[in-house]
């Protein structure tokens, strides 16, 4: 873990060595011709110095959750912040974010009234298609900005180890494709149980799982399971289950029943995945019985 922070650290010192919050575009999104068409995709919002401040001030800490966890801060945080804006992504492969491009003071005030029109929420995670003008900056239209799924209600604790919960996941990614329901929802249900403390950061991971039931569900059929469609219907019924409604609550949920159901916020809040399961066979058995009378 200690060799993982020092990487994070010299790999953020680098970057803000290459980019201030007084430069018009950073070293990672460079400007093409004006017209010229521009699509960013599944990128983070976030504030220059909020982003950076733990490696400026040699915060280990702090460097290593706005790296890995900058999802977090809710559009009202965001809102709040007198600060240049951001925009930080995942590359492909990578466990850290990092900067691809940052806004002017005026293009911030744009993105500030945009969130503070937003409803509470969090996981400022934006993609959109713009056009580069001819003073070499996208254009900004926030009506055309579509935004990832809130992860509220689901929140941490103090003792939340989130690098630790994307691990999990990350190392059970490793062994696909596995048999997913004698070995895949079972490992799932691990890591979010064991992790419940972190619940807001291992609905994260799971959205990705989320998104290809919902749009590339073959994927998951093919290259995730083993056992095929029926491991597929499983993991896909749970994480439909797990994943949270994105409406907040008072109190953040960071407790799970032992099947990795989070105790609210959830398509099955409150009850076991096994239990909605059987629920649904029960109610289709009963329709047959009927139509045979």
């Amino acid at each position: 873990m200690l060799k993982l922070a020092v990487a994070l650290v010299a790999a953020v010192l680098a970057t803000a060595s290459l980019a201030t919050a007084a430069d018009p575009t950073s070293p990672f999104f460079a400007p093409a011709a004006s017209g010229t068409s521009v699509t960013v995709a599944q990128a983070t919002l976030q504030g220059f110095a909020q982003f950076y401040s733990g490696a400026l001030t040699g915060d280990t800490a702090k460097t290593v959750k706005n790296m890995v966890t900058p999802y977090v801060y809710t559009a009202a945080e965001l809102a709040a912040l007198e600060d240049q804006y951001i925009l930080v992504k995942l590359a492909e492969g990578a466990k850290a974010y990092n900067m691809v491009y940052n806004f002017t003071q005026s293009e911030g005030a744009t993105i500030k009234t945009w969130l503070q029109s937003l409803p509470v929420r969090n996981n400022m995670v934006v993609s959109f298609a713009s056009t580069w003008s001819s003073s070499g900056r996208i254009v900004i239209d926030t009506a055309s900005w579509v935004l990832d799924n809130s992860l509220m209600p689901y929140g941490q604790t103090a003792d939340c180890d989130p690098t630790k919960a994307l691990l999990c996941l990350a190392q059970l990614q490793t062994q696909i494709p596995l048999d997913c329901i004698n070995t895949g929802i079972p490992l799932l249900k691990k890591c979010i149980v064991d992790n419940q403390n972190c619940l807001l950061h291992s609905a994260k991971g799971l959205n990705l799982v989320g998104g290809f039931c919902a749009t590339n569900r073959q994927a998951i059929d093919t290259l995730f399971c083993s056992d095929g469609r029926v491991g597929g219907d499983e993991v896909c019924d749970f994480i439909k289950c797990v994943l949270p409604d994105g409406k907040p609550l008072a109190a953040p949920v960071v407790t799970t029943d032992a099947d990795g159901i989070p105790t609210a916020g959830g398509a099955c809040a409150g009850s076991s995945a096994g239990a909605v399961l059987a629920s649904a066979v029960l109610a289709l058995l009963a329709l047959v019985c009927a139509m045979m009378l």
